[in-house]
């Protein structure tokens, strides 16, 4: 009998947008998982600016129920929006 092979999916690498931080202060990237920006601007969809963010900024769930979710719980392992949009 033959065995099946699994075959590993690759991920696919991000696409990052150059993006002007909001302040003023520079470029960074947006949405790299990188908080390039010191006022945090250049990661609207990752906790990765969450010291800076904190319950500043939310994050849209896009459900039915219009429900937000701080940044800083955006890509942490936990689904907290009820599509589970925070974590894809």
């Amino acid at each position: 009998r033959r065995r099946r092979q699994r075959q590993h999916q690759q991920e696919e690498p991000q696409v990052t947008t150059p993006f002007t931080c909001a302040n003023g202060d520079g470029i960074g990237l947006l949405n790299d998982n990188y908080c390039d920006c010191s006022d945090g601007s250049d990661e609207p969809n990752t906790s990765a600016c969450s010291r800076i963010l904190v319950q500043k900024r939310v994050f849209a769930c896009q459900d039915n129920a219009n429900t937000f979710v701080f940044t800083s719980r955006v890509g942490d392992g936990v689904k907290d929006c009820p599509n589970g949009r925070d974590e894809e």
